[in-house]
């Protein structure tokens, strides 16, 4: 994986952002911030949910980095882990999400309008990491996800792709028809 491959495959993420988005454009604010059923969450706050897991993950990295760390190359075993944990996130089961991207954490109310130029502005920063990120790093077992173990850059786009996937599966079954 290079710089180029880096950049391209978040390209790539930014098209099915932009497509997810303009589709849910066409919906009300009241339909958009109602939650299916008690205890569940409202399509803004899914969205919220896999915003800030792209955030925390990107902070970590950058924060990691700022150390000027010695780390690893990404082995076989890193790659594995990166194909399970994307592998995983296809399967039907619930999963508990970290209470700072669960819970409290997410607006009962909000606009679409807001969210996408904050996520956005976000994935810009991400891009610009990319751009600025020494080579040395770039093959190197950087990320830390939570139940995925250490992953490269590549293996943390990947996570981002699957669990954006997975919640716009959940979205799509609740957003009024």
């Amino acid at each position: 994986m290079n710089r180029t491959q880096l950049i391209t495959q978040l390209q790539g993420l930014n098209d099915e952002l932009d497509q997810l988005l303009k589709a849910l454009d066409s919906y009300a604010h009241e339909a958009l911030n109602k939650p299916p059923k008690e205890g569940a969450w409202s399509v803004m706050q899914v969205l919220h949910h896999i915003k800030l897991a792209e955030f925390y993950s990107y902070k970590y990295c950058e924060k990691k980095l700022s150390f000027k760390p010695q780390l690893s190359k990404v082995s076989w075993q890193d790659n594995l882990r990166a194909k399970l944990v994307k592998w995983y996130l296809q399967l039907p089961f619930k999963v508990q999400a970290p209470t700072n991207m669960s819970g409290s954490a997410l607006p009962t109310e909000s606009q679409l309008a807001d969210l996408e130029a904050e996520w956005k502005e976000q994935r810009k920063i991400l891009q610009q990491f990319f751009e600025d990120l020494p080579e040395e790093y770039i093959d190197k077992a950087v990320y830390k996800h939570p139940f995925g173990g250490r992953l490269s850059f590549a293996g943390m786009l990947d996570f981002y792709q699957a669990h954006f996937r997975r919640h716009q599966r959940q979205i799509w079954r609740t957003v009024p028809e």
